[in-house]
């Protein structure tokens, strides 16, 4: 049974439990930038297009990225598919390498835990998972602030 990993809330940031180091996400509000530590190293992640697909981690001289066109990964020369879908119930994302897969699960309204599987041997674990889990995570909340402004705007309610 391959491991599974959940990213949960914790004291105003995110904590990825299953794993033998200390990993988490630290974000804003809007959830458009923030910042990963793995065992005491902390780098910026921001998501890089506006549909909130996809996102860059290490700012100018980026050391993974996760998008639908060009995907790579750290000390990584295989090449990276990265999937990223939403449904009625919720979020599904995969980060796919050879035949190494790490499947994520949010779900759309009541989650604030990401639940991530891991099958096959990923080199830096902890750092591909938080990222893919702040990429899902950005897009709820863009999702959430489109439908807001689209009630807003329809005057829902008046």
């Amino acid at each position: 049974m391959p491991p599974t990993l959940t990213l949960t809330k914790s004291h105003g940031s995110y904590v990825l439990e299953g794993t033998a180091g200390d990993a988490s996400l630290e974000t804003g509000k809007s959830m458009r930038r923030g910042e990963i530590t793995v065992s005491g190293r902390t780098l910026p992640v921001e998501v890089n297009n506006p549909r909130r697909t996809g996102i860059t981690v290490g700012g100018s001289s980026p050391v993974l990225r996760l998008d639908h066109q060009d995907s790579f990964l750290p000390g990584s020369g295989k090449a990276v598919q990265w999937e990223l879908s939403r449904s009625f119930r919720g979020y599904r994302a995969a980060v796919v390498s050879g035949g190494d897969r790490i499947d994520l699960w949010l779900p759309k309204f009541h989650g604030k835990s990401v639940e991530v599987k891991v099958d096959g041997d990923w080199d830096q674990l902890e750092l591909v998972a938080l990222s893919a889990c702040f990429a899902v995570l950005s897009r709820r909340r863009g999702d959430a602030f489109r439908a807001m402004a689209v009630a807003g705007a329809t005057g829902h309610g008046h």
